[in-house]
């Protein structure tokens, strides 16, 4: 969808989301439209985990401190201030048959399937928030148990409550495609190179949405999914380049 918000006929409930930078001149006059609509109820926008600034509690609460520079913090703020009833959901790392975005989990298939190492930041016992988007819609579609809990509460987390490590995503995505894993760990402190995570835990929890919208929790698991994502990995028929691997671990060799 090209609007920068889009509306949904549903109860006099909009969903709202940020696309490109110079989508983002729009939002103003679209949300004072939206907020001048007679059967406007609640401005719901998709944000980002990621405006979450790095700190050492996790699952990272609706309260840890953002950056207030991201264009999805500028956007929820502006809404608030328009005096529409509003809410933001924050997913984080998102994947499913029809998303848009494959690299996290390609990450690991590129690597597996060539018998090439897989680098990952040490300990590798990080824990990552994976989530289906078939439950991030019904998360999503979650305020209409209660729009009024949805105003009141403004943020919500959004992903699954079933969390993995790096490592085990490795060797769930060996398991689906039947080879195996050869896991790297290397020093954090020389950098991200290819890898699809941060270098430390990086989660949320969807406990507020479980407690304020009444979302029944998650109906898929990656282990179950890595079936039919092995086989659209294959169908897409990637070219890959490990060159950064390749100095990435020659570094870790050495240091």
């Amino acid at each position: 969808h090209s609007a920068a918000i889009f509306a949904l006929s549903v109860r006099g409930i909009y969903l709202g989301t940020t696309r490109q930078k110079e989508q983002r001149a729009r939002e103003r006059p679209l949300i004072a439209q939206i907020s001048g609509a007679r059967n406007s109820k609640l401005l719901c926008y998709v944000s980002s985990a990621g405006v979450y600034l790095p700190v050492d509690e996790f699952p990272m609460p609706e309260s840890t401190p953002v950056k207030e520079t991201a264009g999805q913090v500028e956007y929820e703020r502006h809404a608030l201030e328009s005096g529409i009833p509003f809410c933001s959901f924050r997913p984080q790392y998102i994947y499913g048959e029809k998303s848009n975005k494959w690299d996290y989990i390609d990450w690991y298939f590129d690597r597996i399937v060539k018998g090439a190492p897989l680098p990952i930041p040490s300990p590798g016992s990080q824990k990552v928030s994976l989530t289906n988007s078939v439950d991030v819609a019904s998360l999503l579609a979650s305020v209409l148990n209660d729009e009024k809990a949805a105003a009141e509460q403004v943020y919500f987390n959004c992903g699954t409550s079933n969390l993995v490590s790096y490592d085990e995503v490795a060797s769930m995505c060996a398991e689906a495609a039947g080879l195996s894993a050869k896991i790297e760990h290397y020093n954090p402190e020389l950098g991200k190179a290819k890898f699809p995570f941060r270098l430390t835990d990086f989660y949320v929890a969807p406990d507020m949405a479980t407690s304020k919208l009444k979302w029944e929790g998650p109906k898929c698991t990656l282990k179950d999914d890595l079936g039919w994502y092995y086989e659209s990995y294959k169908a897409r028929s990637k070219t890959v380049d490990l060159s950064v691997d390749d100095e990435v671990l020659a570094k870790a060799s050495t240091a």
